[in-house]
């Protein structure tokens, strides 16, 4: 037996194991009984696509931060020293990163006024 499943062993007793086995057989069937319309019902209305929509919202925002960076570094590269330029490029990525994150929160539903 390896050191790992003795170490489970040690710390979870078999009911344990068999209440997992079983749970996790049930998600299982659940996910497969459903049906396409119950499926997208699921997820028009759940956290999933409100989670969905942050993540593609980040996404964005961090390709579009550092492009936004790079092209302020190079249009300022020739009157700045590296310093400064390497704190104006930080300065515009999280700009344009906070903006865009915070807009796909606004946009899942999150009242953000709390941040005010």
């Amino acid at each position: 037996m390896p050191v790992s499943q003795r170490k489970i062993d040690i710390f979870v007793n078999k009911s344990c194991r068999q209440k997992l086995i079983r749970n996790r057989l049930c998600i299982q069937e659940a996910l497969v009984n459903l049906s396409g319309s119950e499926f997208l019902e699921i997820f028009k209305s759940g956290i999933v696509t409100k989670s969905l929509v942050i993540l593609i919202s980040l996404m964005f925002g961090y390709v579009a931060g550092k492009v936004a960076a790079r092209a302020v570094a190079r249009a300022v590269m020739a009157r700045l020293d590296s310093h400064q330029v390497m704190v104006l490029q930080r300065c515009t990525f999280y700009l344009v990163f906070g903006l865009s994150s915070l807009t796909g929160l606004n946009e899942a539903g999150i009242n953000l006024s709390v941040l005010v």
